[in-house]
């Protein structure tokens, strides 16, 4: 089954980390920065993430960067299971 043009509007960010030594230095801000420029140059309207629930320190990295809480719901993970978690979006101008 192909891509819908609707699809390829969106971008999906996934398994974004920064190492706990060199928490605190605004990488994680950084980054995101980045990763939102490239995306809207390569014309996506809107990113998806999703995180484990709890893990604030991520939470609060992506609230702080734009993005809001779009839903919250059990992911069935392969290497975990079904596991709560928060999806986030951040829509693009």
């Amino acid at each position: 089954m192909g891509t819908s043009s609707a699809d390829s509007k969106i971008a999906v960010l996934h398994l974004f980390a920064v190492d706990k030594e060199f928490r605190g230095h605004g990488i994680a801000q950084a980054t995101l920065r980045a990763i939102i420029n490239q995306a809207q140059q390569n014309g996506q309207t809107v990113i998806h993430l999703d995180i484990i629930d709890p893990n604030l320190p991520a939470e609060k990295a992506y609230l702080k960067a734009g993005f809001h809480i779009n839903n919250a719901q059990i992911i069935d993970y392969d290497n975990l299971g079904p596991t709560p978690a928060k999806l986030f979006e951040l829509l693009l101008n």
